[in-house]
């Protein structure tokens, strides 16, 4: 699926300083950016990864989890490049923060979902998109509505206990 050029402006070949934090802190995964108008995600595996995830089958899906009051987004992929053991991974957004909130207001909307691949060094590789249907749109809006009502509390917190019971 081509990406149009109005996501590809900007920084998606160059990670600002954060984003290489994140990495280095997370390891290999991906992290959830409002690319321009678009939430897009920025994927750090290494480089044999990337060229056996050309051209193969992704899943995206969209997860409200309410954990003790907080809203735990997920966003899960899974990319068939390899029969036996496709590529897992998942991100979360906190919609306490205006990134995230931002992000998933635009999976709202958009009618792709762009990765940006970037190799063990960290350098940008390549791009690549799926499509976003108008039945994942429609998910995202309720899953925001449904986040937004939500009492909060602390973020990292709740994620630490759902990754302690539900690992990928």
């Amino acid at each position: 699926m081509d990406i149009p050029k109005r996501v590809m402006i900007g920084p998606p070949f160059k990670l600002t300083p954060d984003m290489r934090e994140a990495f280095r802190r997370i390891g290999f995964g991906c992290l959830p950016v409002l690319a321009n108008e678009e939430c897009a995600l920025f994927v750090h595996v290494d480089r044999g990864t990337i060229d056996a995830c050309r051209g193969a089958a992704h899943l995206v899906r969209l997860d409200l989890y309410d954990v003790e009051g907080v809203a735990l987004v997920r966003i899960y992929v899974k990319v068939y490049a390899i029969r036996d053991e496709p590529l897992e991974m998942d991100c979360f957004l906190n919609v306490q923060e205006e990134g995230s909130r931002l992000c998933l207001e635009a999976l709202g909307g958009q009618e792709r979902v762009a990765f940006f691949w970037f190799d063990e060094r960290l350098d940008y590789v390549r791009a690549s998109a799926v499509g976003w249907h108008e039945e994942q749109r429609r998910a995202a809006r309720e899953v925001y509505r449904k986040a937004m009502e939500l009492p909060g509390g602390d973020f990292d917190a709740a994620k630490a206990k759902f990754m302690r019971n539900n690992p990928i």
